[in-house]
């Protein structure tokens, strides 16, 4: 089996050798901006407005860009070509980026921390998320509408 090839900080790495600090805001808050697209006839679906997404939603979360963000055209191409023997003929594939704050400034000395606001990326088969929906599309899903609201606007910060 070929290993997928991942980003991380400004590097491409085998998808087992990824590691996020346990300090790293995203992890200990949930205090990341995310994207996830899936491709069509081996093409992502929609990528620049993903990636317009992905820098505004970094924005309303005051998460500082990442240096390399301006990069991300780039590198999801070099990472697609570096995962093109990972899938196999006719596989589909999902693709997430995270754009993390990286740790807090009292975590920031612990080593393996990054402390500067950073982002990774992976790619894998489609199949691992939608396995199994087809029968959805004939049978239909049963639906319940919840009593709970959006979140206010107020608690968003406002651009």
């Amino acid at each position: 089996m070929i290993e997928r090839i991942c980003y991380m900080d400004g590097m491409f790495v085998y998808e087992s050798e990824m590691r996020v600090s346990v300090y790293d805001l995203s992890v200990a808050q949930g205090a990341a901006a995310f994207t996830m697209t899936r491709s069509f006839n081996k093409q992502h679906f929609k990528l620049p407005e993903h990636i317009a997404r992905l820098k505004q939603s970094c924005e309303l979360l005051s998460i500082p860009l990442p240096e390399d963000f301006e990069k991300l055209p780039s590198l999801i191409e070099r990472m697609t070509e570096a995962n093109e023997s990972a899938f196999g003929p006719g596989e589909e594939y999902r693709m997430m980026w995270v754009v993390s704050p990286g740790t807090s400034r009292m975590y920031a000395e612990i080593p393996g921390t990054i402390p500067h606001s950073w982002m990774y990326g992976t790619m894998f088969p489609l199949r691992y998320t939608v396995q199994g929906f087809s029968k959805y599309f004939l049978d239909g899903v049963h639906c319940v509408t919840s009593q709970i609201q959006q979140v206010p606007d107020a608690c968003v910060p406002s651009a």
